[in-house]
Formats: C-alpha cells, structure tokens, sequence
C-alpha cells in the first residue's frame, strides 16, 4: 500500500512537471504576441487572409476583396473549418496565436497518451511528446499533422471499446480542425483497409473501426460538401486546376531518401537525428529479441512497424512525384494530376516521434537488462548503456529545440524583436497601410489593386480590394484574363512562365528579374529595371492602383505613374505607389 502510494505520488509529480514544462515552452510566444516567430510562407502569404475573409463573409457566396471577386468563396475553402473558430471570435493575430497554442497543447497530450498506452515510461513518454509539440510545423493547416498521435489513441481506444464515445467525439474533433485534401484522405485511406484486413482475417474491431472511419466520413462530408460538389462538377466555374501539369521529376531513389531521412516542409518530422538510433533499435531489437519479456517485445515489434511505416510512405511519395511515374501521370491526365497523392508524408511527424519515444523506451530497457546471453552484465556494461541512452536524448532534445520556434522566441525576448524579423505584426504593416489608405482618400471597395515585389496578402489582410491572390481553386477565365496582364513578364523567363501557366495557384503580377521572391525590406533596396505589365489588362481588372513593394524604374513606360513613397520605422517595407494608366496610356 505504501509503495503503492509512492508510486502514484512520483506519477503525479511528473506529470505536474510535465505540464508546467509545456506550459512554459508557450510563455515565450504567448508574451511575444504578434512579434513572435511565425513562417511566412503559406501561412501568411494565403491560409490567414482566407480565415480572415471567411470569417467576415461566412453567410456570402461571395468574397468582393479578394482576386477581384469574381471567384466565390471555393477559392478561399479553409484548410480547417475547426480553425476559423478562432477568427469568428477573436482578431486575426490573437486567432493565429490561439490556435498555434491549441494545436501544440493537442499534439503533446495526444503524443503522451499515445506513448502511455504503448508502456513508455511516463517521463520518457513527456519528453517526446514536448519535442513532437516543438516541431516547426504549420499551425494554419490545424490538426492535419499535429493532431495524428491523439487520432491513433482515439482509434486504438475505440477498437478495444474503451472510452466509450469519447474516441469517436475525438475523431470528430480532428476531422473538424482538419482538412481531407491535406492529411484526411490518408487516415480515412488507412482506416479502410485495416478494416478490408479485420473482415478477411474475420478479426474483432470490424464494427468499431467502420464506426471510427463513418465519423471521419461524416464530418468532412458535411464541412467540406462544396469541394466535394465541385469534384461531381458542380462548382458553378471550372476550375484553373484543369490546367495543372506535372513537371519533371527527381530519381525514385534521391526523392525516398529526402524523406525518410530529412522530412519536407509542411509537415516538418526533423528526425534526421532520430533516424539512425531508430534502424539500431530495430536491429538491436532483432538481436536481443529472445531475451526481452512480453512488454518489451511489444515495444521491439512497434518500432518495427514504425519503421515500417515510414519507408512505406516515402516509397508512396518517391513513387508518386518521380519522373517515371510522371510520365504515367502526364498521359492519363485528370485525377492524376490534380490530386496530390504524396501528401501521405504529412503522416511523417507521428510516425518517426512515436519511433522516437519507443526507441528511448527500448535503450532504456537496455541499460536496465541485468543479464544477456546468460551472462550477468557488469556495472560499466550498465553505466555505458545508460549513457548511450543519456546521449540519444540529450542529442535529439538539443537538435530539436535548435530548430524550434522556442529558440527564435527566446532569442527575441532577450535580444528584442527588429522590424527585419519574420513576425505577425512586421509582415502585415497595418499601419503603413493605413498611410497609404488615407492617402488614397477613397472608398476600398471603390478601387482595386495590384501588388508587384510585395505579398498581394497584405494590403488583402488590411481591407484593400485585391486583383491578385493566393489560391488553390479559382476559375480557370480569371486565370487567363489576368494572364495578359503579366504576358510581357512571363514572356522573359521560363521559371515563372511554367510556375503559372502549368500550376498557377500563385495568381501574382509577376517580375521576371524579381522571380519568384515577393518580399522586399527598405533595406534590399530592390529595383526592377524594366518592368513589362499590360495597362489596358490591368485596366480591364479594374486595377487602378500598384502597390510595389519594389522602384519600378520604368514605370511610366509600362503605364504607371508614380504617386508617392511609403514607409515607416516600424515596419520592414518601403512601398512605392503607382496609379495604372488608362487604355489610352494616359493615367486614369
């Protein structure tokens, strides 16, 4: 009884240390607010301007601010329904900081509970959980990756009638702060074939898993039945997507290694470090198999799976994105080319810190083995264990927090926050444009405009009526009626020409002597020597303003005459206005 009190004391400590660990990796970015460190790209550049308007316009068909608002709000689907919540309730910076500490707060308890239920030591269990929380991933896309440990845990739950409704409301919960284009399709994909498994094998948990699988069914249906009306073709446009290409690929080979061993962007595993400790276990484990009990085999044989698991997805995406088999993709068109298959890799985070906290279990068991091959094992055979053990953490504690937000937080705190840094509150400048807003003098939605070396989310997150955007579905007319806008440009250069005409979810006045870089501080300086915009087009638009974050050199020659420079000290921008000439060539 004693013991037993002990114990439940120790459990308690730790995991009140546990949590107020967490907690603590939040402050930093909590204090920050909007100068805290954020990725730009498809974060601010797309996903929070689309929160924001969809928030505002939840009851239109239509959204008049955004890519001149011919397009109706498919162009702007959220990549979470769950996550406009926050933007129903809040301003856009506080919904954006809400949601990161949401989305952190479910990855590490869904982690822990996942790690628990496998019979990872508890604070073996809190220190894979806090570095999977610590990943630098995308809080705009929700629980698509961040959330995948607490939708294994629901489902094992579930399978094993435990819980009761709780699993199921969990799987709702991820399918509402998720989306099924991103990460969705593979879960529900997984599911289904467990499922074909459990009915041949005529093993228990088929009703539990078709329920599991209905529940995620249901509520992307409902969230997402406009997407899914569009896919049955009745979108009201045809959509730009009609005219993706599917460009030239790396080698089946070099495309499987970057992933199994490096991660991509998205859904950022960073388990480079991890990998190595993880293919050891896995042969450790081989080796040492007979002389673990039942509980650390089943920890043996999960790593193994895990392992399994992550060369299987990377063998999907170097298969799905290599050249040979974009060949295939090229000739049968369609499905093929639009749906983005190898997006299975966003499994990749629960994949490789699920082998993370399995594979310490396993040192663990290791240094603590008194015995191998019969033979009693000494105490520095013991203490060396131990120390690798010791080593494997330390080297992946220190790795991750060295790419981490945390870091860049922390580093701000004591050095400051410069208006160079990549923050909330630097990228969107909302009181410089202000400035320019008064300036102008009218109405917003009595003009619209157009933005060259400059982000076209930024004057779209202040309120400015925009000609050009970011999106992954609009009408294929507006693609090419905003194409002889930019004709001149992409005439020049290859690299943005195929990046629009072949993919051109990147609807931008594009430079060719600016590529594709679209942020400029008062410090590069940038000037664009000779810019060939069409005017009349731009006119056509109802563009009447440029909002460059660049000097146009030849302004007046392309049709744009310059009204006045913009900038202040705390914001990182020098923008130059332009009025658009009128179809004579004179400005309007």
């Amino acid at each position: 009884m004693i013991k037993t009190e002990k114990q439940t004391g120790r459990r308690s400590l730790a995991l009140a240390a546990g949590i107020l660990l967490f907690l603590l990796t939040l402050l930093p970015s909590v204090i920050l607010g909007q100068d805290a460190y954020v990725i730009v790209h498809d974060q601010l550049d797309g996903e929070v301007p689309a929160y924001m308007l969809t928030a505002k316009h939840l009851g239109d068909r239509d959204i008049p601010e955004f890519m001149n608002g011919e397009n109706n709000r498919q162009s702007l689907t959220p990549a979470s329904w769950g996550t406009l919540l926050f933007y129903l309730v809040a301003s856009p910076a506080a919904a954006f900081l809400l949601n990161t500490v949401f989305v952190r707060a479910v990855a590490f308890i869904g982690m822990y509970l996942l790690l628990r239920k496998w019979k990872v030591t508890d604070w073996i269990a809190y220190i894979a959980a806090m570095l999977f929380s610590l990943l630098d991933f995308y809080p705009v896309y929700g629980l698509a990756v961040m959330g995948q440990p607490l939708l294994l845990y629901a489902y094992l739950q579930a399978r094993e009638k435990k819980g009761g409704v709780l699993p199921y409301l969990a799987a709702a919960l991820f399918a509402g702060f998720s989306s099924p284009v991103l990460a969705g399709f593979a879960d529900m994909l997984v599911l289904f074939a467990v499922l074909i498994v459990l009915l041949v094998r005529k093993k228990p948990g088929v009703k539990e898993t078709g329920l599991f699988l209905l529940v995620l069914i249901a509520v992307y249906g409902i969230l997402y039945r406009d997407l899914i009306a569009q896919v049955l073709g009745g979108a009201g446009f045809i959509s730009h997507r009609t005219e993706w290409k599917v460009g030239t690929g790396d080698g089946w080979s070099e495309l499987f290694r970057e992933l199994f061993h490096d991660g991509l962007y998205h859904a950022e595993s960073a388990q480079a470090s991890v990998v190595p400790w993880v293919l050891a276990a896995c042969g450790a484990g081989a080796v040492f198999y007979d002389l673990w009990n039942q509980e650390q085999k089943g920890t043996v044989r999960k790593i193994w799976i895990m392992a399994g698991c992550a060369a299987l997805v990377s063998a999907i995406y170097a298969t799905w994105k290599c050249e040979a088999f974009n060949t295939v993709r090229r000739a049968v068109g369609g499905f093929f080319i639009s749906f983005r298959f190898e997006r299975v890799f966003w499994l990749n985070p629960l994949i490789w810190w699920a082998a993370f906290g399995l594979t310490a279990q396993a040192l663990k068991n290791l240094a603590m083995m008194p015995r191998i091959g019969g033979m009693e094992r000494g105490k520095l055979a013991r203490r060396a264990s131990a120390a690798l053990f010791a080593v494997f953490m330390a080297v992946t504690a220190v790795t991750i927090f060295n790419a981490s937000p945390l870091k860049q937080d922390i580093s701000r705190l004591v050095k400051g926050s410069k208006t160079s840094d990549a923050s909330f509150r630097n990228f969107y400048s909302e009181a410089l444009f202000r400035e320019i807003d008064d300036y102008i003098g009218k109405p917003k939605d009595s003009y619209k405009v157009g933005s060259v070396g400059l982000y076209p989310s930024v004057p779209l997150y202040y309120g400015f009526f925009c000609i050009d955007g970011y999106s992954n579905n609009y009408d294929v007319a507006y693609k090419h009626a905003f194409r002889e806008a930019v004709a001149g440009e992409l005439a020049k250069k290859k690299l943005i020409r195929t990046y629009f005409d072949d993919w051109g979810n990147r609807c931008y006045l594009f430079s060719a002597e600016l590529g594709k870089n679209y942020y400029f501080t008062a410090e590069d300086d940038e000037k664009v020597k000779d810019l060939a915009l069409d005017a009349a087009a731009l006119k056509r638009l109802g563009c009447e303003y440029i909002l460059a974050g660049v000097e146009i050199k030849n302004a007046e020659e392309t049709g744009l005459e310059y009204l006045k420079t913009f900038e202040r000290p705390d914001s990182p921008y020098r923008i130059r206005l332009y009025r658009v000439a009128d179809g004579e060539g004179e400005p309007g």
